[in-house]
């Protein structure tokens, strides 16, 4: 057909870019530097994709936002990701610190949502 681009070379899902786009932010993170407690089964990468994904999302409740992210999170990476890592991260943490490309990002816990604070 006229309209298609004969150059694609097949269909992409959205799910590709978005994860191209979460490489390309986290592309200088240093996530090998974050020690997480031996039987802690989320990698440090997942738990900045899904709190980055989670600020992101459009659902209405905390919850929602957790579940959509941590599927998204799931699918992009082929890997099942167990909620109870996320929340018992969360409760132990008072405050982390992450540096994305020179922006530093603040996630502070408030109650029982996060709050995310960009300079």
């Amino acid at each position: 057909m006229s309209h298609q681009d004969p150059h694609s070379g097949g269909v992409r899902r959205n799910s590709v870019y978005l994860l191209e786009a979460l490489q390309w932010l986290f592309l200088r993170a240093w996530f090998s530097e974050v020690s997480l407690q031996d039987d802690f089964t989320w990698t440090p990468r997942w738990l900045a994709e899904v709190a980055l994904l989670r600020v992101w999302s459009g659902e209405a409740t905390l919850t929602e936002r957790f579940a959509c992210s941590r599927r998204l999170v799931a699918h992009l990476r082929g890997e099942d990701v167990p909620p109870a890592g996320f929340c018992r991260f969360l409760s132990g943490v008072s405050q982390a610190v992450v540096s994305l490309d020179g922006a530093i990002c603040h996630i502070a816990p408030a109650g029982n949502a996060a709050t995310v604070e960009l300079p």
